[in-house]
């Protein structure tokens, strides 16, 4: 790492190993034990250097990357798993399969509050009467309402 000074290699020789490890389990916790380092020092090492930082980032990428590769494996084998198939299309086409990211729901609560706004309060009393019939299963507002 660039931060490394003379003298201080064997300080720091854990370094490597643990990036091998988490390029191949994801887990910091277990790479650490495997490198011989506690948690706790790659929390420190991570926060003092912007090197190791990345390197770390770009060592989760490849372990990202080979979790994909199983679950694609998994998911699209003839007898694969329908949960992870629809995880994946949520991460590939969120738009479509996936929860709507929070600037959407924002949208979507400004384009009611804009239709909301020019509404009388007796016309928002019955649209939340409805609305909460619709939830509770009927098909009406509520018996007060029949003739």
């Amino acid at each position: 790492m660039g931060e490394l000074r003379k003298g201080s290699k064997r300080n720091f020789q854990w370094v490597r190993p643990f990036l091998k490890a988490i390029a191949h389990n994801g887990n910091i916790t277990q790479s650490a034990k495997i490198a011989g380092v506690s948690p706790s020092r790659i929390y420190q090492y991570k926060k003092s250097s912007p090197t190791f930082r990345r390197a770390l980032s770009a060592a989760r990428r490849q372990a990202a990357d080979r979790l994909e590769k199983v679950a694609w494996q998994r998911a699209t084998k003839k007898d694969g798993s329908d949960m992870l198939l629809m995880f994946l299309l949520k991460a590939i086409k969120r738009k479509k399969y996936g929860q709507p990211t929070p600037k959407e729901d924002s949208r979507t609560t400004v384009q009611i509050l804009n239709v909301v706004q020019g509404m009388d309060i007796q016309t928002l009393r019955k649209l939340a009467q409805a609305a909460k019939a619709r939830l509770e299963g009927q098909d009406e507002v509520g018996d007060a309402d029949r003739p």
